[in-house]
C-alpha cells in the first residue's frame, strides 16, 4: 500500500503551483495594470466566454507562471479556442513555453475545427 502522506505532499505542491500560476505577475503588477485601465489576461478570457466554461491548458508550463493563458471555452454556446497574453508577466513577451502553448492552442482549434481567438497585449518574442 502506498504511503498516503507522500501523496498529500505531492497534491499540496501541485495545488500551490496552480495557485501561483493563477496569480499571474503578482498582486502589485496586477494592481498597476488595473490602474492603467486595463484588464488582465484571465479577466479578458472570462469576459469573453460563457460563465464557467473556460478550461485552461498548460497552466503549469514553465514553472507555472508564464505570459500566455490558453484554453477552450464556450462563446454563445459554441466552443472556441482562446489564447491571451499576460502583460503582468515579463511584459507579455513570448518565450519557449509561451510559443509552445500558442502552437498547441492553434493546433487544437484546427483539429477540432473551432474558431481561434487571440487576445494580444504582449511585447513580442524573447529568447
Amino acid at each position: 500500500m502506498a504511503d498516503s502522506s507522500n501523496w498529500r505532499e505531492k497534491i499540496e505542491n501541485l495545488n500551490q503551483r496552480k495557485k501561483r500560476a493563477s496569480q499571474m505577475g503578482g498582486e502589485e503588477k496586477l494592481e498597476r495594470h488595473h490602474q492603467q485601465g486595463k484588464i488582465n489576461a484571465r479577466d479578458r478570457i472570462e469576459s469573453l466566454v460563457d460563465q464557467g466554461t473556460f478550461t485552461e491548458i498548460g497552466k503549469l508550463v514553465d514553472g507555472g507562471v508564464d505570459a500566455f493563458v490558453a484554453g477552450i471555452g464556450m462563446v454563445d454556446g459554441r466552443p472556441v479556442a482562446i489564447g491571451s497574453e499576460d502583460f503582468t508577466v515579463r511584459g507579455g513577451s513570448i518565450g519557449r513555453a509561451e510559443s509552445t502553448k500558442r502552437y498547441r492552442i492553434a493546433e487544437l482549434a484546427l483539429q477540432e475545427r473551432i474558431p481561434l481567438v487571440m487576445l494580444l497585449e504582449g511585447a513580442g518574442h524573447r529568447p
